[in-house]
């Protein structure tokens, strides 16, 4: 039995959803453009329809063979699909300001993804400071041509799914459920063109001109160049010649030198011997210690030194007090 939904190709959520339309995001809001009815609820034709999915809704995307209800499930989430009506002036408002809030979250907030994946339509904006308003393109649903809004207060048929309601404007009447998922539009989207080659449509749905490169998407010459310099940088690092041992050991007794020079200029400078003879110089020119007081021989070792036998009763006075009393005496007080 041939399958029922066959992607002969993935399609899988990249880089470019972030900030403007991707594959993935123009295969849902095509199936839900192609699942609209073109005619309105009054029996009236519908010339055109501007379908809106939010980017945050999107999921990992599609593998490429028979989709099974888990396979869909990755793609889109089952929220209802309603009809609401917009004017021109707030379409554009809104697309607007979800595109510059895409290109700026996309460096601080990058899971926040505010923009929207459309289909039946072609928005353009500019960041360079001109003073052109954005431009809003409709696309009919006989013939497919791209036709300018006619003014600001058009009306424009949407279809979304319902949790977005609260990131669009409040519309003129109060929108419609179209008592299907996104997930059944997709299905049946699918479903009919088994085996599915779905390809990134010719030309950008949302164009952002004068904006430069999103953080969030690397250009193909930006992913060449930085896949050039991490090479490059890996062959200077296989490249680079070995240590050389003798000159790291060169390097080493130099050092120990150098240290052992300067320890020897500190001591000079601080006054204290270096070498022996300097060591013997030192001790010769100091004063020679007092003779023992005759009128107190003793014989007793502890008293055989007199400078450090008198250093126990120096700290005793300085208890009592009394060193104070000689001092002041000696300094003539």
């Amino acid at each position: 039995m041939p399958p029922n939904r066959e992607m002969l190709a993935s399609v899988v959520y990249d880089e470019n959803c972030a900030v403007g339309d991707c594959v993935l995001g123009s295969l849902v809001a095509d199936a839900m453009c192609a699942w609209a009815s073109d005619v309105e609820s009054d029996g009236k034709e519908r010339p055109y329809t501007a379908c809106l999915v939010p980017t945050r809704f999107l999921g990992a995307g599609l593998p490429a063979n028979d989709l099974g209800v888990l396979a869909l499930a990755g793609a889109v989430p089952p929220h209802p699909l309603v009809s609401l009506k917009l004017s021109a002036a707030q379409l554009v408002d809104a697309l607007n300001r979800s595109q510059t809030a895409a290109w700026r979250a996309c460096a601080t907030e990058p899971l926040q993804q505010p923009g929207w994946q459309v289909a039946g339509l072609n928005f353009a904006r500019r960041c360079d400071g001109s003073r052109t308003r954005p431009l809003l393109y409709l696309r009919t649903r006989a013939g497919g041509a791209l036709e300018k809004a006619s003014s600001p207060s058009a009306i424009v048929p949407v279809i979304t799914l319902r949790p977005a309601l609260a990131l669009l404007p409040p519309p003129a009447e109060p929108p419609r459920e179209l008592g299907a998922s996104a997930q059944r539009a997709l299905a049946d989207y699918v479903r009919a063109h088994t085996p599915f080659n779905y390809s990134a449509p010719a030309g950008a749905r949302l164009q952002s001109e004068g904006c430069g490169v999103s953080a969030c998407v690397m250009t193909g010459r930006a992913r060449e160049d930085a896949r050039v310099g991490a090479l490059q940088s890996t062959l200077i690092a296989q490249a680079a010649p070995p240590a050389d041992p003798a000159r790291a050991w060169g390097l080493g007794v130099a050092a120990v030198l150098a240290f052992v020079a300067g320890a020897a200029l500190v001591r000079r400078l601080r006054g204290a011997p270096s070498s022996a003879d300097e060591r013997r110089s030192f001790a010769a020119a100091q004063p020679a210690a007092p003779p023992p007081p005759v009128s107190a021989p003793s014989h007793r070792a502890e008293e055989a030194v007199p400078l450090r036998a008198a250093a126990p009763q120096v700290h005793r006075e300085i208890k009592t007090g009394s060193v104070r009393l000689v001092d002041a005496a000696q300094l003539g007080d």
